[in-house]
């Protein structure tokens, strides 16, 4: 058995254990994600820098705000209130998925499917 396979199996029979469980993605090391927060301002200052937002992929999070995926060549860090509401996630950092389910019983959903295809076929 390869260890894609044994990664594979054993996430099969974690996901069969825990139906509800959630998902994360790393970021750094070439991603970076842009956290709207809308229970902290974020969807307000999203306004001050919308024209300059125009990300490979968009979540809408369980919470109301956004994730804006980003793929990039140097290295970023993780920063918290870029603007009020905003955070930016880069190496050590994480997001929640898309197909988790936030605290508010909604789902992270991938917003802009075709802009997705769009960006991937550059």
């Amino acid at each position: 058995m390869t260890f894609l396979t044994k990664i594979l199996l054993k996430t099969l029979i974690f996901l069969k254990q825990r139906p509800l469980a959630n998902f994360g993605i790393i970021t750094g090391e070439g991603l970076v994600v842009i956290d709207v927060d809308a229970r902290h301002g974020g969807l307000e200052s999203l306004q001050e820098i919308k024209d300059l937002v125009d990300p490979t992929m968009t979540v809408k999070t369980g919470g109301g705000g956004y994730h804006f995926y980003y793929s990039v060549d140097e290295a970023v860090k993780n920063r918290t209130n870029l603007l009020k509401g905003i955070d930016v996630r880069g190496d050590g950092g994480y997001v929640v998925a898309p197909v988790s389910k936030h605290k508010s019983g909604n789902f992270y959903t991938i917003e802009n499917e075709e802009n997705n295809e769009k960006n991937t076929k550059n």
